[in-house]
């Protein structure tokens, strides 16, 4: 997969579109923008009530407090069925996004969003769809009963392997494109300025 496969933005949860590398139709980037601010809002959403519900009966009255992005989310994947898309907050108000091709496949791929706050586990997992040898040896072993159904559980297993790789692949360049912006970000000093209502970003 090429770069140029490769659309990088960066714009404010509330949708405002900052920064873009593809010479796609600007309607079609503002409405791209659109999606992943809805989706990006909704996860912060289930955060808050996750914390919120597994706090109720330890919560003191200092504990009231909205919990800001920061604290609740900061890198949201969403696996769609022609292509990838990786968000992680820089900053307050600033999200980088990255969407990147996949494999094309004739089965349409079911919508999977995974939400990472502060401590949760990286998604994909290091050795996500990794299997030993003797796991693979005893796959290999089929009936006479099971060879056709065999053959088309191994080939859609094949499928998600490139799939998971490429979306490996796909972390790992967020990774390091928001290393690189979150430090040239601290070096120049630029925040985003407070706007806590949200009326401008």
């Amino acid at each position: 997969m090429n770069d140029t496969d490769k659309i990088h933005s960066i714009m404010t949860p509330n949708g405002l579109l900052l920064a873009y590398n593809t010479p796609s139709p600007i309607r079609e980037i503002h409405a791209q923008a659109a999606l992943i601010s809805m989706s990006w809002k909704e996860q912060v959403a289930v955060k808050a009530e996750a914390h919120n519900n597994s706090n109720n009966d330890s919560a003191s009255p200092n504990d009231d407090r909205q919990r800001s992005d920061v604290e609740l989310l900061n890198t949201l994947t969403m696996e769609l069925d022609k292509k990838n898309v990786l968000i992680r907050l820089l900053q307050p108000k600033l999200l980088l996004v990255l969407e990147g091709g996949v494999p094309p496949s004739k089965s349409v791929k079911a919508p999977q969003i995974v939400a990472e706050g502060p401590g949760d586990d990286v998604y994909p997992p290091a050795e996500s769809g990794a299997q030993t040898k003797d796991e693979l040896k005893e796959n290999d072993k089929p009936s006479n009963s099971s060879i056709a159904s065999s053959d088309i559980d191994t080939k859609a297993t094949s499928k998600i392997k490139v799939r998971t790789k490429v979306l490996t692949l796909h972390r790992r360049k967020l990774d390091a494109m928001a290393k690189v912006i979150k430090s040239e970000l601290d070096r120049v000093g630029f925040e985003m300025p407070s706007d806590p209502e949200d009326r401008f970003f």
